[in-house]
């Protein structure tokens, strides 16, 4: 398949006068972009601010309100624009929608129908050839007879991105726009290189590409244009020879937002909240450490080098093959994630949408859910109450929009993050196990979750962040461990935790 020619004039996309309504919340006001030809046009903001709604419009999952215009490849086109593949247009979200017991092949052809016509059954050995050769154009190297789940998130994010190519050479496609939602949100930062190449692969050969994303440095390095989305209206759009991550910020908070980073919390205390001792599951071998009240710990390495399995192994959610776990000098036992939360353990995961919420529940039954006895009186639920602690904790978090019975589903992913936070921290844990926890976070909410961490840490309670962010670890951490091949590697500490020295450190051999 080609896939156009970058000299073309025309916008790969123009959207006109977009507006959507939501009762009576305006998500997106009157706004109007253009996609190049044969660029990767960024578009940045807030949780809340409208992005996630016009990727939504664009992949036709909502309708835009009544005058919304779009032309695809100078043809107008309807909407909703669900089925603009046959023009070109194709949308891979967060999810991915990979199937992890099917072979990388099967999952590349799905889409296409596997290449076949009527009844005819399907060439395999042709499915290889047409797998090898899409992946050969792009530069992936990826074993077409793996099985998915055995492939790493680098790896699946580009196969979802080639099987949305198959799709669109399948309808008669030679010009390709490509709109990614937030693409590398579950990436370890060592392996967003690796996608970012292939975009660009993508784009010199004359596609186009919508990218969405909360990571300023991912956007800075793969975008030809940026533009900034704030209260569903766009304020601004500029080249990448004029943006910076300041500029950007000050545009999507509309001031300036000051330091990134909060400070970090005091000096940690004498007393010790948590100790781990010969921990060892199917990556992590034989891994001690301790944390202190008052102490934020970092755990970090490579992609696959352990630090992601560690907080589930201590509360018991995997089970750990050695090893002991004490809270507060008394062994945890038989660990379970309920037994390790009566002692005042809690694991925020890394994957909210799999394993941090109840997507079709409200978000007031999502929040209030680790203390609904507080609200039950003579076997009567107190939804008032529930309701006023909801719009409380949401008001202080800065969720957006303040809707305590809209589902989860209904929030952006920063959102959801923010109330999934929230929810745990009203437990008031004597430990808290973060995995990734600005995961998919805009800088104001990154910033304000950080500050809430910090101010944690302050009353007390001992926090270790899992994390891949070496800048984030480096400003909020009092220690670093660095792991190699799920064995402790290097303590960084005081001084020491700066960010190129936790990068040098990860990448020592």
């Amino acid at each position: 398949m080609e896939v156009g020619n970058a000299a073309v004039t025309q916008p790969a996309l123009r959207l006109q006068h977009v507006s959507k309504r939501f009762g009576g919340v305006i998500a997106l006001d009157d706004v109007s972009i253009d996609v190049a030809a044969g660029e990767v046009h960024s578009i940045v903001g807030q949780n809340g601010s409208g992005k996630s709604t016009l990727i939504k419009i664009i992949a036709g999952y909502h309708l835009p309100d009544p005058g919304a215009k779009a032309v695809l490849w100078g043809r107008e086109v309807i909407f909703p624009l669900s089925g603009s593949y046959r023009h070109g247009l194709a949308t891979i979200h967060q999810d991915l929608g990979l199937v992890d017991h099917l072979t990388v092949a099967e999952n590349l052809g799905v889409s296409a129908a596997y290449g076949t016509r009527g009844l005819l059954p399907i060439s395999w050995a042709n499915e290889r050839r047409r797998t090898r050769d899409l992946f050969r154009r792009f530069g992936v190297e990826i074993d077409p007879d793996m099985h998915v789940g055995s492939i790493g998130p680098a790896a699946r994010a580009m196969l979802a991105i080639l099987r949305a190519l198959r799709q669109l050479e399948k309808s008669g496609n030679d010009r390709v726009l490509l709109a990614l939602d937030e693409p590398t949100v579950y990436l370890p930062r060592d392996e967003v290189a690796q996608l970012i190449s292939m975009v660009r692969a993508l784009v010199d050969q004359g596609g186009s590409v919508i990218f969405v994303s909360h990571r300023l440095r991912e956007v800075l390095a793969i975008s030809d244009r940026v533009s900034v989305i704030r209260d569903g209206k766009i304020v601004g759009s500029m080249t990448k020879q004029d943006a910076d991550d300041h500029t950007i910020v000050r545009m999507m908070i509309g001031r300036d937002l000051g330091s990134f980073f909060p400070d970090k919390a005091p000096p940690p205390r004498d007393d010790e909240r948590l100790r781990v001792v010969g921990l060892s599951g199917s990556i992590v071998k034989d891994l001690s450490f301790a944390i202190r009240a008052g102490e934020v710990l970092g755990i970090t390495g490579l992609a696959g080098m352990g630090q992601d399995e560690i907080p589930y192994l201590i509360v018991g959610a995997t089970k750990a093959r050695g090893g002991a776990v004490f809270v507060d000098g008394a062994p945890l036992s038989n660990a379970t994630p309920s037994r390790a939360l009566a002692r005042g353990v809690i694991v925020t995961p890394g994957n909210r949408i799999s394993e941090g919420g109840w997507l079709d529940a409200s978000a007031t039954e999502n929040v209030t859910l680790p203390i609904l006895k507080s609200f039950s009186r003579r076997g009567f639920l107190r939804v008032r109450a529930e309701l006023e602690r909801t719009r409380e904790l949401m008001n202080r978090f800065g969720v957006s929009p303040l809707a305590p019975r809209l589902p989860l589903r209904g929030f952006s992913g920063g959102n959801q993050q923010k109330l999934i936070l929230a929810k745990w921290l009203q437990a008031e844990p004597g430990v808290f196990l973060l995995h990734e926890p600005t995961q998919g976070v805009d800088a104001a909410a990154k910033k304000e979750i950080l500050r809430l961490i910090a101010a944690s840490a302050e009353h007390g309670v001992g926090v270790v962040i899992f994390s891949s962010d070496y800048e984030q670890l480096a400003n909020v951490c009092h220690r670093v461990i660095v792991l190699q091949d799920g064995r402790f590697l290097r303590e960084l500490e005081g001084a020491m935790v700066e960010e190129q020295r936790i990068v040098e450190a990860c990448h020592a051999a």
